[in-house]
């Protein structure tokens, strides 16, 4: 046999109990319960004002569902944009390393074998500090601090690995 709340309250001690479904279109979300010690102590008017707060608890229950919905894709989205980014910078980085590489061991005395060698760090350092930038954007921001020192660095070597001649220095004082 199944025990009511009611039948709960009264095996308990409590005298009163007043209920109601949270409902928000159709959809039971939850229940409230109001128990008392007191014999008869709700009024047909507290049950008036138990539905009306019910009501209100299942916009609020639904807005924060709803809300929730919203977060999650719109880090959907963000995740999307980042694994084009990804496609987009790092695959033409690492093919243009898988290139030169192919290159240097084919021809390993051409004269300009140093400079292609150093070209290929470039490359892959270019595609190494894109990944790691890409990786702390993915991150979720409430679960790790924001370091713009550790970011700026990851841009600056992401830029130096797209740029032949481009030299960054990162910086950061105080904090």
């Amino acid at each position: 046999r199944h025990s009511s709340p009611s039948d709960v309250a009264l095996a308990s001690g409590l005298r009163s109990y007043l209920g109601t479904a949270i409902v928000f279109d159709g959809e039971v979300l939850g229940f409230l319960h109001l128990n008392a010690l007191a014999p008869d102590f709700f009024t047909a008017e507290d049950a008036e004002h138990l539905q009306v707060f019910a009501a209100q608890a299942a916009v609020a229950i639904h807005n924060a569902i709803a809300l929730e919905h919203a977060r999650e894709l719109s880090m959907l989205k963000e995740r999307q944009r980042i694994a084009r980014d990804l496609h987009d910078s790092v695959s033409q980085l690492l093919f243009s390393a898988a290139l030169l590489s192919e290159t240097l061991m084919r021809v390993p005395d051409h004269p300009q074998f140093a400079y292609n060698l150093e070209q290929l760090w470039r490359l892959n350092r270019g595609a190494l500090a894109e990944m790691r930038k890409l990786v702390v954007e993915m991150r979720d921001a409430d679960s790790e601090a924001f370091n713009l020192t550790e970011m700026l660095g990851q841009l600056a070597n992401a830029a130096m690995g797209h740029a032949d001649q481009l030299q960054v220095t990162v910086r950061a004082d105080g904090g």
